[in-house]
């Protein structure tokens, strides 16, 4: 059912507040962990956790993507995620330098659900903005996307520097449940989803696949990211092993 336009819009500064609080946790993960297996392994162990954290998504990203289109739980799909996102950083400060195994398992479980930090929260925009305001909240939502990737590795080296490793990742742990609690503000009808005709999961996935490869355009903007993203996420690693 339509809602009017004032009461959707008055959800975006919950939205931008969930969003950027999730988003900034999820920018302080790979230097966090990587000061954290450095001080409690060595550069080995800290380039192999950061890898189990950040190449799921590669996979999870189309599957969670056609899944967010189908269902009614949106919102509590992407707290949950949260939730996971925070006992992980908490986990890994448990396990991390004590069994070789488990951080790899912990790190490779928050991966999974990066999408759902990035696209997935996006997803919710044309639920919370009326059209009208739709171009100006989009702007804003990625917005947030920028500070976080500045202030999240500034965050997590001043953390670590100043106060140890273990104490960035136990901000991550409060700037995770700072965007739960910012996402069950959200208005509850983000929840709800139009129940037409679509194809299943998997066919969503392979005519996504398809679209990207047959799309010059997209295939060429992505590739560009990817390459420049691949390479300031090097510096995680290569920073830290450098200073130590």
């Amino acid at each position: 059912m339509a809602i009017e336009a004032p009461a959707r819009t008055r959800g975006v500064p919950r939205y931008l507040f969930a969003a950027g609080a999730t988003r900034l946790a999820d920018d302080m993960a790979p230097l966090a962990v990587t000061s954290l297996m450095l001080r409690r392994g060595d550069p080995a162990v800290a380039g192999i956790t950061l890898s189990a954290y950040t190449l799921p998504a590669v996979l999870s990203g189309p599957v969670v993507g056609a899944w967010l289109d189908r269902t009614r739980h949106r919102r509590l799909a992407l707290g949950a995620n949260q939730i996971v996102l925070a006992l992980v950083a908490l986990g890994l400060l448990l396990f991390a330098g004590r069994n070789p195994w488990v951080p790899l398992g912990l790190a490779a479980l928050a991966g999974a659900g990066i999408p759902l930090t990035s696209g997935g929260f996006s997803s919710l925009l044309p639920r919370l903005a009326p059209p009208e305001s739709l171009p100006r909240v989009t702007a804003w939502d990625a917005a947030t996307f920028k500070a976080a990737a500045i202030t999240g590795p500034a965050l997590s080296g001043t953390f670590a520097a100043i106060l140890g490793p273990e104490t960035a990742m136990v901000a991550i742990a409060g700037f995770a449940l700072a965007g739960f609690l910012g996402t069950g503000l959200l208005p509850v009808t983000v929840d709800r989803t139009d129940n037409d005709a679509r194809p299943g999961i998997l066919a969503a996935v392979r005519n996504g696949i398809t679209h990207f490869w047959c799309t010059p355009p997209l295939f060429g903007a992505t590739l560009t990211t990817m390459l420049g993203f691949g390479a300031v996420g090097m510096l995680a690693i290569t920073l830290p092993s450098l200073c130590t």
